[in-house]
């Protein structure tokens, strides 16, 4: 379970870099969208002991929601990609042994 929505939920954070590319005025309600999800979701919180690394992901996506027009292209990017790194951090400590979905 764990490195199945993993994955997923990096696809859609990559996704706000299209988004703040382009400029789409609904790309704040996107990242509330993600983050309440990622706040909801308590089972994944449990099995990954509540990692420090998945609060990192939901503060810095409240950043981007409170403060997303202000932010420069770069740091969204940078940003984005150091969220990225999170969730492969986690994906690689708590993966289930034999969790090999995409």
């Amino acid at each position: 379970m764990v490195k199945k929505y993993l994955r997923g939920l990096i696809n859609r954070i990559y996704k706000i870099l299209p988004l703040k590319e382009s400029g789409y005025n609904t790309t704040p309600k996107y990242i509330h969208s993600l983050r309440k999800e990622l706040t909801g979701f308590e089972s994944l919180m449990a099995a990954i002991n509540y990692d420090s690394r998945y609060g990192s992901v939901i503060s810095v996506l409240k950043v981007f929601e409170d403060e997303f027009d202000e932010l420069s292209p770069a740091y969204v990017k940078s940003e984005v990609f150091r969220l990225i790194t999170l969730c492969n951090g986690i994906i690689s400590k708590y993966a289930e042994e034999g969790d090999d979905e995409v």
